[in-house]
This record gives structure tokens, sequence and C-alpha cells, in this order.
């Protein structure tokens, strides 16, 4: 792709013409999509961190510098998603790992144990204060962000977090009864 920058699309982008946010588009989702496949190896992944990125892009244009910046970012935002994934992901195998370890590999592949565990956790959530439940099923079962759900509850978000670390607290607790609530 050649390093021609076109300053008056740029400018047009950052009005918000939805003209000039296709054309930087159709201009680096090609390179963008080749970077997330890059990092991902899944080309499921790599579209939505393309998408990601773009959506992001929009809602930050006027922020943009120049051309350059906005290809940084975009980038850059890649980069970003990709590296949430990983921790969520580890996070994942992470506890999975400590659940064959504590329970062993027999006890943990039957589908016994996973019931078990999900009637467990149901019935500590069903204990939770109601706004605290709510948090927790917006963050953890509906992956909804702090800002998005203290808007959504008319709270603030250090609301949302006070909720969240007071349910975490209790939880931990219910299931490991050493730690105090």
């Amino acid at each position: 792709m050649d390093n021609v920058q076109d300053p008056q699309q740029f400018e047009l982008f950052r009005a918000g013409s939805m003209e000039a946010f296709s054309w930087f588009y159709n201009r680096y989702h090609q390179q963008v999509y080749l970077y997330a496949r890059k990092l991902s190896q899944q080309p499921d992944l790599a579209m939505d961190f393309t998408i990601l990125a773009f959506t992001s892009l929009w809602d930050h244009r006027e922020k943009t510098k120049d051309e350059t910046h906005l290809r940084n970012y975009l980038f850059s935002i890649v980069r970003l998603h990709f590296l949430q994934h990983l921790r969520k992901t580890r996070k994942a195998d992470a506890a999975e790992e400590e659940m064959v370890y504590r329970l062993g590999q027999t006890a943990y592949e039957s589908g016994e144990f996973i019931e078990t565990v999900f009637a467990a956790i149901e019935e500590c959530m069903r204990r939770l204060p109601r706004q605290q439940r709510l948090v927790m099923e917006l963050l953890y079962f509906k992956e909804i962000d702090v800002q998005s759900i203290s808007r959504m509850l008319e709270i603030s978000p250090q609301t949302v977090r006070n909720h969240k670390a007071q349910a975490l607290r209790f939880l931990r607790a219910e299931v490991d009864p050493g730690i105090k609530k």
C-alpha cells in the first residue's frame, strides 16, 4: 500500500464523514486483519479484533492527530484486545488446571462435577443482595463493562466496583470458609 496521505480525507473523517471513514477502512482493513490474524492465529477472532479496532477508531476519531496516528491507533487497539483475550484465556486455563489438581482428572471430567459447581455458584449468587447479584451477572455472565453497568443501573462506576468487591468477598468466603468475609 502506498504511503501517500490524504489530508482532506482525514479532516472529513475527523468531522464525522462516513464516506471518509469508509475510505480509511478500505485503505487499512486488510493490513489490520492480517496483523490480528498473525497475533490470534484464528480467523474469526482476527475479524472480531479488526471490527473492534475500527469501531474504536470511529468513536475516538476526533482525538486522532493525523493519518499516521490513525494507522498506529488501529494496530494498538488490535494489540490491546488480543492481550485482553489472552488474559481471559489464561485465567480460565489456570482455573481449570487448579480444579483438576484439587479434584483429580476423573472427578473433574465427569459431568456430575460441573453440575455440582454450577449449582453451588447459583445457590451462592441467590444469597447475594439484589444489587450485588445484578452487578455480578452483568459483569461475568453478560460481560458488560463497569461504565456501561453504571449507566444502566444509574449508579456511579465506583458503586459498581464496590458491589463487585463485596460480592466477590462473599462468594470467596462461601467457597473457602477460611477466608474472612
